[in-house]
């Protein structure tokens, strides 16, 4: 039993089984060189706590080097200056020494409130350290300006996914993704959608994407009308998902009968009018 037991140790010391590592607040502060030589083909890093002592995170970001493919920071710590040199400090020790990095996510239950940062220095950090990114997720509250839009679609042009949330976006901030030409799947997360598409019309020279693939509208507010617009806004769509989002039908008192024709209607209009396939999920 001693000798299974060694081995089993000796093997989860093994780099090779050390793909994905979860850091949060105050861990691993003895030991740190040990960890990173663990880090050697570290794929996945998932920080909980952008605040973290940077001379923790640095010895283990240097170790992933290249074999480093995404790159996951919690940023619902607080909604301060110090959290946004946190962040910023993090994106740019990754910048240097992962050149591999593909995709990023910032995520947020938002119970911290509204963050602002990504339209200053850490949007930056993103588009200018990160070269080749092909899925982004920032579902931080409110966190993207115009401008930040304005640096992904000149930055990226590899970005095939996006996750962000619509809190602060406009009309004009979604149509701008047109320019992103690689795009495939966008997912929408908050806010409400007859807004978002309120002054586009299904012409030419309104198409919302003509290369999209796959809409996802999560926890948003969609009228059925709504829906079917963006499916001619997008004219190569396959796919749209609605997840946890309120549909909105007609009246506000609606039986569920009636909710369930009427979604049944409008994706057999879609699939026949449109070819596009429509999932819903208000769980």
């Amino acid at each position: 039993m001693a000798c299974v037991n060694k081995t089993w140790r000796e093997l989860s010391y093994n780099q090779i089984f050390w793909t994905k590592l979860r850091i949060g607040p105050g861990s691993m502060r003895p030991g740190v060189e040990q960890l990173a030589a663990r880090c050697t083909n570290l794929v996945e890093l998932h920080i909980d706590d952008p605040r973290c002592e940077l001379h923790v995170l640095h010895p283990i970001i240097m170790a992933c080097g290249n074999s480093l493919r995404r790159i996951v920071i919690d940023c619902d710590r607080d909604n301060t200056s110090r959290n946004e040199a946190s962040i910023c400090s993090v994106l740019w020790i990754v910048s240097l020494y992962c050149s591999n990095v593909e995709s990023v996510e910032l995520i947020s239950d938002g119970k911290q409130g509204n963050f602002t940062y990504l339209e200053n220095k850490a949007m930056w950090y993103l588009t200018s350290g990160f070269r080749h990114i092909r899925s982004f997720a920032c579902l931080c509250q409110n966190s993207l300006s115009k401008q930040a839009i304005y640096l992904m679609v000149i930055a990226w042009r590899e970005l095939t996914c996006l996750r962000i949330h619509c809190g602060a976006l406009g009309t004009d901030d979604l149509m701008a993704l047109r320019k992103c030409y690689s795009l495939r799947v966008l997912e929408l997360v908050g806010g409400n959608l007859g807004n978002l598409i309120s002054d586009t019309s299904a012409t030419s020279e309104a198409v919302m994407h003509r290369d999209l693939e796959i809409l996802v509208l999560t926890k948003m507010v969609c009228g059925l009308e709504d829906i079917a617009k963006a499916s001619l806004l997008c004219p190569n769509l396959a796919k749209i998902v609605v997840r946890q989002s309120s549909l909105q039908v007609g009246g506000s008192n609606e039986s569920p009968a009636v909710r369930a024709k009427a979604v049944n209607e409008l994706r057999q209009w879609l699939l026949a009018r449109r070819n596009v396939d429509l999932v819903v999920d208000e769980a």
